[in-house]
């Protein structure tokens, strides 16, 4: 009854009276399991954090708070582990939280007590966050980039076969539907040349337009040709295209921002799809920026999905790749940590079991960076679980991805900047100027996965 009586003093912010009846029950049963975990609660609330072990014991065990039991109910468990982590957490000890966090995940996975406990180490979790990137990309293995872009001052434009390729430099993300349909009318092979030369003009002529103010309008296309040859199921251009992916991160982000990530997959998709070899083949070459990579694997991924009866011929090339990494030697310039930990997610997302060995290997060898998918455990546990959400992806049309661009990103939802108050916003694709936290880089909860695939 004093219990009860308790929480309605709690309630009623009467914080003396809560202090003194919890002692009281506490005189009259010392080992009264919830006396204690109130009391641990009020001395954190009062910020009279060393009186907790007095409370809870010095281990902060459950078991050694009570030797002479061998049963404890499941409400004991988790309301002591609870506070227990609430405690750790005030006093900043995240290791120690992060352990019995571990613990009540797995005897309680999906209590309320568990997502209530995990609230409270969401704060020092970003407080530690900086430090923490800051300490794993020291540990992570990066490949150096081999292609770089040169930035020269040419500005020789190059010669079309068909005056209509004007239209990828003059137009933005809002080219007309009818603009887009118009090119793709011209003749197809000659048309792929051309847009193959598009690549060849951005690489070339980097420099000159990296000079230039950026401008939606006369940067964007890149992005056209890319789009269009993914429409077009241009194979013979596939080469082309991930021979532009293997440049390094300054040049691909200048040219493809956003985009690099988000759209430019369903274009490798489009054009891979019969040519998965090819796209094994690139995951396997040295010096190859981990996003261009990851962007691969994924479409790999979603040729699974989309049909599932190439799940054999896909997880065999997957199964290469893996291979491919247990072997190399450190100063291959392949071993990517941070890609082989986005190829884990992409593996499981498909639900490849029988890559599970390789994977193991490949963690067990310290090759894997485990902010971005999480300790093998969790990853063996995910394999056990069905999936949370269907993992098949829409694949667009050009004209229906245009349109979704314009109408979901910030900066083309003009009616959107405004509601948010940016009456004056210019609306262009975002461009990296500053660190953040991308997609595929280790979410800031701390849960261990990545971004895309946790708060994102």
């Amino acid at each position: 009854m004093k219990n009860f009586l308790s929480i309605v003093y709690l309630s009623q912010k009467k914080i003396d009276l809560v202090e003194e009846t919890n002692k009281q029950i506490l005189e009259q049963h010392p080992n009264y399991i919830f006396g204690q975990i109130n009391m641990a609660n009020l001395y954190i609330d009062q910020k009279k954090f060393d009186k907790v072990p007095e409370i809870l014991g010095a281990e902060l065990e459950l078991k050694k708070l009570c030797p002479e039991r061998d049963i404890f109910h499941l409400a004991e468990l988790t309301n002591f582990l609870k506070v227990v982590i609430r405690y750790y957490a005030v006093i900043e000890d995240l290791e120690n939280a992060e352990k019995r966090l571990e613990f009540m995940k797995e005897v309680a996975p999906d209590h309320p007590d568990t997502e209530t406990a995990e609230t409270f180490l969401f704060p020092l979790r970003l407080a530690n966050f900086p430090e923490k990137l800051r300490k794993e990309r020291e540990a992570a293995i990066i490949p150096v980039v081999l292609l770089q872009a040169q930035e020269t001052d040419f500005n020789e434009p190059p010669l079309f076969k068909h005056f209509e390729m004007q239209y990828l430099y003059q137009y933005g993300i809002d080219i007309t539907h009818e603009k887009l349909n118009e090119l793709l009318r011209l003749p197809q092979e000659s048309f792929m040349q051309d847009l193959e030369e598009v690549l060849s003009d951005a690489i070339r002529r980097y420099g000159y337009f990296k000079k230039q103010e950026w401008k939606e309008e006369s940067h964007t296309f890149v992005v056209h040709a890319i789009m269009l040859l993914g429409e077009l199921k241009a194979e013979k251009a596939l080469p082309s295209v991930l021979n532009f992916l293997s440049y390094d991160s300054d040049f691909l982000d200048f040219w493809l921002g956003e985009h690099l990530t988000e759209t430019i997959w369903q274009c490798i998709f489009k054009m891979g799809e019969h040519q998965t070899q090819i796209l094994g083949t690139f995951l396997q070459k040295p010096g190859i920026e981990t996003y261009c990579k990851s962007l691969v694997s994924e479409a790999l991924c979603q040729i699974v999905h989309h049909h599932p009866e190439r799940k054999t011929e896909i997880s065999a090339l997957f199964a290469n790749v893996f291979e491919c990494f247990i072997t190399a030697k450190s100063d291959d310039n392949l071993i990517d940590s941070d890609f082989l930990g986005m190829l884990i997610w992409d593996v499981l997302d498909a639900q490849l079991h029988e890559l599970r060995p390789l994977i193991k290997q490949i963690f067990e060898m310290g090759r894997v960076n485990e902010s971005i998918c999480g300790s093998l455990k969790q990853i063996e546990t995910d394999f056990d679980k069905p999936p949370a959400f269907e993992k098949k992806k829409e694949i667009l049309n050009i004209l229906e991805l245009y349109d979704h661009i314009l109408n979901t990103w910030w900066g083309y939802n003009n009616d959107e900047a405004k509601d948010g108050g940016y009456d004056d916003y210019d609306a262009k694709p975002f461009r990296h100027t500053e660190v953040k936290v991308g997609r595929n880089d280790p979410c800031p909860c701390g849960s261990g996965k990545k971004y895309k695939k946790c708060c994102l």
